[in-house]
């Protein structure tokens, strides 16, 4: 995981200086109109078109060389917009600003090919009930980095900076990408999924339009890549227009923007594997729409506010914008199996280049078509471009409402945990649980784990049943006394009782009575006769309590027969619990 990490430091660094806000205010400070400016951002959604090509190539070349070698290559591209510095090309406006929408097309679709062997790659560096905190401390890296950078790029960059600024930035940037494609290719090869490479991918395409949760999945998405496309460009736009801002001061904002990207970070990686996917997803894109709200109403701003609006405007979108990246992703690895990832990966990837593709150039088309039909200021024109982007958030919430719960709670379920104290006491005692490195800080949390009452700690106690440590197990077990037991924790407990003879499967057997799990009578029937006689005697008052009256048979043999006082006692136990 550390050589991704460290990718992920340099690869925000390059993108943060070679593409997105930079690439923009630089060809505004060309001379770029709305249209321009547009197929620019499109560039960068264009990108997953060409991950048909890599496709046909990863077969060949593996997941990582497809990876490391086309980032690599992603990044030589853009060596031509620094010629553009120079004194006697700058005049011609015309060539300058077709060197640089050729240099982002060329860096993005090399991105695309690359970009194909992601999914396989992330899906197997983590354990799988830890991916989404993988995910969200990769997303934390790329906005910590994003502020840092930012707020060099703030104060590099004034009102009319001179180009040479900018080409420093970009010469950083080009550096740091050649830095983090070496730290790709050191990455492990993606063994479980590899298993799909050699398949053809119209089989895969035609999995991904089959009804089921990928396909939801996927219709919404588009559909919020298509309202974070259309937005993102152009609220420089705005602030630039609207109010007056500089390149410099709209820069910055964008630093808070990458403060709301780190917030949703920390808040993702605690959460997630928790409370599940859908439910963040959905509420990240519940902030998607309400942020859209100011901007249509655009507010006279005096005092702080010149300051404080713009820069809440950035935090909340760019807080919902990797929020719902975070949070599809892992949905994403929970719908599908580990040889699907590379074809449905493609399919998802698609989906997101061309709305966001789409969302980008129409952005410019429809804002120059709204100042065009609403004379009278920019406000107007901008005022029906959000209205129309809030409608289209609407129809992707009431879409993500019908996706299924793949290993989440609810979503009125999951809302009600992030703001109990007792859900989000249980959260932490499991992050720490997680981190623990001692047996002792291990069976400290699961001891305070049980105190909690939450349906939060079952999902966390349950590894712990298997623990090789009995003091764990014998922790864990208590501690679940007080729960709700879950399938997979009720399963686990069962296999306790046929393997931890001896140690702790006398306990499961009484918590396994206790809580009603039906599905254990089979093994609690053969644990009657076992030779670990604590397990016997908890058999059988746990079957008394299940009322699996086919027991009382074998049951009344053994107080017959049995010389164990204890075993005795219990056997009476049970018959007088059947009555």
């Amino acid at each position: 995981m550390a050589d991704y990490y460290r990718f992920s430091v340099f690869n925000v660094i390059s993108f943060s200086f070679l593409a997105g806000n930079i690439i923009v205010l630089y060809a505004l400070r060309l001379g770029a109109g709305n249209v321009l400016v547009g197929l620019i951002g499109a560039s960068y959604q264009v990108t997953f078109v060409f991950s048909l090509i890599g496709r046909r190539m990863v077969r060949r070349m593996g997941a990582v060389k497809l990876f490391g070698y086309f980032w690599l290559i992603r990044y030589l591209l853009m060596l031509p917009v620094l010629l553009t510095v120079l004194p006697g090309l700058r005049e011609q406006s015309g060539l300058v600003l077709a060197i640089v929408t050729l240099s982002a097309f060329g860096f993005n679709i090399s991105k695309g090919i690359g970009i194909t062997a992601t999914k396989p790659i992330v899906g197997e560096i983590p354990p799988s009930r830890e991916r989404g905190a993988f995910i969200a401390n990769g997303h934390l890296i790329v906005n910590l980095g994003a502020i840092i950078t930012g707020t060099t790029m703030a104060l590099v960059l004034g009102q009319d900076s001179p180009v040479g600024r900018y080409a420093l930035l970009l010469s950083i940037g080009i550096l740091a990408g050649v830095a983090a494609s070496y730290f790709i290719l050191r990455l492990p090869e993606p063994k479980e999924a590899g298993a799909g490479f050699a398949g053809r991918f119209r089989d895969g395409l035609k999995a991904a339009f089959e009804p089921g949760p990928f396909r939801t999945l996927n219709t919404a998405n588009v559909l919020l890549v298509f309202v974070v496309a259309m937005s993102h460009s152009f609220l420089i736009v705005f602030f630039k227009r609207v109010y007056g801002y500089a390149d410099g001061d709209v820069v910055f904002f964008t630093v808070a923007g990458s403060a709301g990207g780190a917030t949703m970070a920390l808040i993702t990686r605690a959460v997630i594997d928790r409370v599940g996917a859908k439910p963040l997803l959905f509420m990240f894109a519940a902030v998607l729409l309400f942020v859209h709200v100011p901007l249509f109403v655009a507010p006279s701003l005096a005092g702080a506010w010149v300051w404080l609006f713009p820069a809440l405007v950035y935090f909340f979108f760019v807080m919902a914008q990797f929020g719902i990246l975070n949070a599809a992703d892992n949905y994403f690895f929970a719908a599908t199996a580990a040889e699907e990832r590379l074809d449905l990966g493609i399919v998802f990837g698609l989906g997101t280049g061309i709305f966001g593709a789409l969302g980008s150039f129409m952005g410019g088309v429809v804002l120059s078509s709204l100042e065009a039909l609403l004379p009278g200021g920019p406000e107007r024109a901008f005022r029906g471009f959000y209205m129309i982007l809030v409608a289209v958030a609407l129809v992707a919430i009431v879409r993500l409402w019908r996706l299924p719960d793949l290993n989440s709670y609810p979503i009125p379920d999951a809302i009600g945990m992030l703001f109990s104290p007792r859900d989000i006491r249980a959260i932490r005692l499991l992050n720490r649980l997680r981190r623990s490195r001692t047996m002792e800080e291990e069976q400290t949390a699961v001891a305070a784990l049980g105190q909690t009452s939450s349906r939060l700690a079952v999902g966390g106690l349950h590894e712990r049943l298997s623990s090789p440590s009995l003091t764990i197990r014998l922790e864990a077990i208590t501690a679940l006394r007080n729960s709700t037991l879950t399938p997979e924790v009720e399963s686990a407990l069962i296999d306790a009782v046929q393997s931890q003879q001896y140690t702790t499967a006398h306990l499961a057997a009484e918590l396994l009575g206790e809580s009603g799990a039906v599905a254990s009578v089979p093994a609690l029937r053969e644990a009657v006769t076992a030779a670990d006689y604590m397990v016997s005697a908890k058999a059988m008052l746990a079957l008394a309590r299940l009322n699996d009256v086919e027991s009382i048979g074998p049951i009344e043999s053994i107080l017959e027969r049995s010389v164990n006082p204890r075993v005795t006692i219990y056997a009476a136990k049970a018959l007088e619990v059947f009555g």
